[in-house]
């Protein structure tokens, strides 16, 4: 076992429990990645306990000289049990409150509660957040995400961060290396087994979430370190200067008088939310996923139908045709509408293999 012990002003810690002495890659790196984070936040009172061997291999990673055996004081501990791949240590990390907030600057007019209350907190809102505190406005900023009707949910950083431009492009990553492989064939390269490579779908999913968590993370400490205030819940604008607080729980009932409701004032309200995949409204619809579920999806996804030809829509399709899945696009007419027709029917064209086809209204790309 290993504790984290407290800043003076920590309100809990968290402690990793049963953590062996021979961890495997995954929660190794995940500790890791967390050893620098909190190193960050130049904590002052660290104590550490390893179960097994102090002087242990482990130990000495994780753990160099000059981070053991400080100060211990009486404190409470929240257990949290550590998976093999280190993702429960971001997620348990979310959702306690490490760092207790230094004291908000107060408002310009004193009328508010905030100078500004950026709603939404992927790219533009934790900037704008960010920005507003050092200019020396008191800032709160909201996010919290409803759970996809599949239950996909996830933390703080917004669409790119957590089911967009990061888990996709590790994603094709993956599918590069499998690429490269065939191709090595071709520069000479000999392997030692005939026996193609194939992809552990679950071992992928928990690299990557362990990843997002860990930037997740990241944002919340930026924001502490910036003085602007995280709450995680929605807000309803009531009015120009009102919002009301929502919890995630609360968010489909109309009952306006819940006591975990709130409300906070502003003068300023930014409004950066951003977008999500609209549900097929037909017979069956609500058995299928979108891009919300596709990056966290714990069960390999095995034969897929991709409807529709957008451009995330064909980067889906892309990375999994990467993955020697059975996949097909189904067009309601061309693909990449609006975008240059001369690479969207390369792309087509591409994908159409025996194993891979793309439907349309106008045309069907076979090889």
């Amino acid at each position: 076992s290993c504790g984290w012990f407290w800043r003076p002003y920590c309100r809990q810690v968290l402690m990793f429990v049963s953590l062996p002495s021979a961890a495997s890659p995954g929660t190794r790196s995940g500790l890791l990645i967390l050893n620098r984070r909190l190193s960050k936040l130049q904590w002052q009172h660290i104590h550490i306990r390893i179960s097994q061997n102090r002087n242990s291999s482990l130990s000495r990673t994780l753990f160099p000289g000059s981070l053991g055996g400080r100060s211990l004081h009486p404190i409470q501990l929240a257990h949290v049990r550590s998976s093999s791949s280190g993702v429960d240590l971001f997620e348990a990390l979310g959702k306690l409150d490490l760092v207790k907030q230094e004291k908000q600057p107060q408002t310009r007019g004193g009328k508010f509660d905030y100078d500004l209350v950026v709603v939404g907190g992927g790219s533009g809102g934790l900037a704008c957040g960010k920005a507003a505190s050092e200019l020396g406005a008191k800032v709160a900023l909201l996010d919290a995400v409803k759970p996809s009707p599949h239950g996909t949910k996830w933390g703080l950083g917004g669409t790119c961060v957590n089911v967009g431009c990061i888990p996709k492009k590790l994603m094709h990553q993956a599918g590069l290396l499998s690429e490269f492989h065939q191709d090595a064939k071709s520069f000479g390269w000999k392997f030692q087994s005939e026996q193609e490579p194939f992809l552990d779908w679950g071992e992928l999913v928990d690299a990557i979430s362990n990843h997002i968590r860990s930037l997740n993370f990241g944002y919340t400490v930026q924001l502490r370190e910036k003085n602007v205030a995280y709450l995680n819940k929605l807000g309803k604008i009531l009015d120009s200067h009102t919002i009301e607080l929502v919890p995630i729980a609360d968010s489909d009932s109309d009952d306006d008088s819940m006591s975990s409701r709130s409300t906070i004032t502003a003068e300023n309200i930014v409004v950066a939310v951003g977008g999500r995949p609209n549900n097929l409204e037909c017979l069956g619809g609500e058995l299928a996923i979108s891009s919300d579920d596709i990056f966290w999806k714990k069960e390999d996804p095995g034969k897929v139908l991709v409807i529709g030809a957008s451009y995330v829509a064909l980067e889906c399709a892309g990375f999994l045709h990467a993955f020697k899945r059975d996949v097909t696009v189904m067009a309601r007419s061309i693909l990449l509408r609006g975008f240059d027709q001369d690479m969207a029917n390369k792309i087509g064209k591409k994908y159409g293999s025996a194993r891979n086809k793309v439907y349309s209204r106008k045309s069907s790309y076979k090889a």
